[in-house]
């Protein structure tokens, strides 16, 4: 058995390897001590998906960034999911931390931020900042969104970074009804996922009905769900919504809330149905 390793094809051997890293990540750093060549492939799983989950890991992986330069990690980064404690200090982007890696991980295909009072910081600097970074999935995760425009109606053109977003995730409630018409701007979007919370008053659930028709409106967006931290009643049994009743297009899909930076970084590694091809199979035609 101590010879089996030699007479595993090349490609073989890797594929064992970066399975074992992508089912558990913690392993990678020993795995890259078996060879120079399984470093080589390991070291890439590694850098593919970056999970920042406090200050401490925000600087040291912008230490990282110093050590490996800004060439490999913008090359290497492809999901990057940056999560704030809300017992942190007031977040400042720029020269610190979260602008250094923000600024340098201009590959990345996949964003998240999941934070419960700092998106404003972040938003502010996305809006004056050259940044080139351009997501093609954005997860926001945060409860102030609704506090300020996705983007300043009196710039002549949207912003580069939320330009090619397909796939767009909010975390909070009121951000159906305060980024509606954001929402239909966005000239790739095909993908939405919104924090929904079915209010109990007539009025209030009209108006939500009206803002969804508004972003359904749109030729390109191929399904749009409502994630519900009330999908299922006391018993597990799925809730009815009032909203589905009212809205027949099928691009309208209800899904049970999940824990978005970890999916999000889950999917990504795995390769597995994600959140979106599920909607995608249970959309009515």
């Amino acid at each position: 058995m101590s010879n089996l390793r030699f007479y595993l094809p090349t490609e073989l051997k890797r594929e064992i390897l970066e399975t074992a890293v992508v089912d558990h990540p913690s392993c990678a750093p020993r795995i890259t001590l078996v060879s120079r060549a399984v470093h080589g492939w390991i070291e890439l799983l590694m850098y593919e998906t970056i999970e920042l989950k406090n200050r401490a890991s925000l600087e040291g992986f912008a230490r990282t960034i110093s050590l490996k330069g800004t060439e490999f990690i913008s090359k290497h980064v492809k999901m990057l999911s940056i999560q704030f404690d809300e017992r942190e200090e007031a977040l400042v982007v720029g020269p610190n931390p979260t602008g250094i890696i923000m600024s340098t991980c201009t590959g990345a295909e996949t964003l998240c931020i999941w934070s419960h009072r700092h998106y404003i910081d972040i938003l502010d600097w996305l809006r004056t900042t050259d940044l080139q970074l351009e997501p093609r999935r954005l997860c926001l995760k945060t409860w102030d969104l609704g506090i300020d425009d996705m983007f300043d109606h009196h710039a002549s053109t949207i912003p580069l970074f939320f330009r090619g977003v397909t796939h767009l995730e909010l975390g909070d409630p009121w951000a159906l009804s305060c980024w509606t018409s954001d929402i239909a701007q966005l000239p790739s979007l095909t993908h939405l996922a919104l924090l929904y919370i079915e209010p109990s008053i007539e009025s209030a659930i009209e108006a939500h009905i009206v803002d969804l028709q508004t972003i359904l409106a749109s030729s390109i967006l191929r399904v749009l769900i409502l994630l519900s931290r009330a999908y299922f009643d006391e018993d597990g049994k799925r809730r009815n919504f009032y909203v589905e009743d009212q809205i027949t297009d099928g691009r309208l899909v209800m899904m049970p809330l999940t824990d978005a930076p970890k999916r999000w970084a889950d999917e990504y590694r795995t390769r597995e149905p994600t959140m979106w091809s599920r909607a995608e199979s249970a959309v009515r035609h």
